[in-house]
């Protein structure tokens, strides 16, 4: 009797598990074109040193911008956008977590979140996970410990980024040594986020666009000498030694950086509309 009651309760589950699976509706009606997929909203991660224009380019999102400020106090270079931008310095990583889930229910203004920086943030959840083991600031820190970090980072971040909204993460920059198994190769220095390896890999291979921040100097001849100005760039192109990637259309003109970035010239390259500079050409001397 015991026999013939489990067969009909796995019979039951079974027909509920059928009942539910034929339900996909709400499945369905999130099924995008590809197109619509790459521009329902941006993911980015740009890594570069201080003061190289991470701020700057965030300024450049949709609005109204949350920037999540994680002791890095650089907003002074987007003071201009006045409303438009709303800063959160947070000093804890437990405040990371409460704004995802403010986020995650939907009910505010924000087209665009910034978590600047991953690096720092990185150090809060470090402060966190050693608090919590009750370890005091200074201690050693073993393995495992740093297994926990990055096991946290890696869930949060990837929470962040699936949030429906454009979400950017920044980070300091970080030289990291690549061993070669031929004796005869080189190794190759590769520059990437300031975080764990372990992290930084997960991050970079969840975001549309990884960007590496710099400043480029210019010298141009004048008529009174030579004159020396800056330039600020954003490096996109697959490069050998520093990570950076954008996605875009299979055969899309893209460059290796572009001057003054900004989040409409990020769309651009990203629906294949970038188009390349134009060729100078030299004037012909008149006989």
């Amino acid at each position: 009797m015991a026999k013939t009651r489990k067969r009909e309760s796995s019979t039951n589950k079974r027909r509920k598990q059928q009942e539910d699976s034929t339900d996909y509706s709400e499945v369905v009606s999130r099924i995008k074109s590809v197109d619509e997929n790459l521009l329902e909203k941006i993911t980015a991660l740009f890594w570069g040193r201080t003061g190289t224009g991470k701020t700057t380019l965030i300024g450049t999102f949709p609005k109204p911008i949350l920037i999540l400020d994680m002791r890095e106090e650089g907003t002074d270079s987007i003071l201009d956008l006045g409303e438009d931008v709303k800063v959160l310095n947070v000093n804890k990583w437990i405040e990371i977590e409460q704004i995802y889930w403010y986020l995650k229910e939907g009910n505010h203004p924000f087209s665009t979140v910034a978590l600047d920086t991953v690096s720092q943030a990185q150090n809060m959840c470090l402060s966190d996970v050693m608090e919590k083991a009750g370890k005091k600031p200074g201690e050693l820190v073993s393995r495992g410990t740093w297994g926990t970090v990055a096991n946290n980072m890696k869930y949060w971040l990837l929470e962040y980024r699936d949030l429906p909204m454009n979400v950017v993460f920044t980070a300091h920059d970080r030289v990291n040594e690549v061993e070669e198994e031929e004796e005869d190769e080189q190794i190759v220095p590769e520059v990437g986020p300031q975080v764990i390896p372990s992290v930084a890999k997960t991050l970079t291979g969840a975001v549309k666009i990884i960007g590496h921040t710099y400043i480029k100097e210019v010298t141009k001849k004048t008529d009174d000498g030579l004159e020396v100005s800056e330039e600020y760039r954003l490096r996109i192109s697959p490069h050998p030694v520093y990570q950076s990637r954008i996605r875009k259309p299979k055969g899309a003109y893209a460059p290796d950086s572009i001057k003054d970035p900004s989040y409409d010239k990020l769309v651009k390259i990203m629906k294949g509309e970038y188009q390349p500079p134009k060729k100078k050409t030299k004037k012909k001397k008149e006989a």
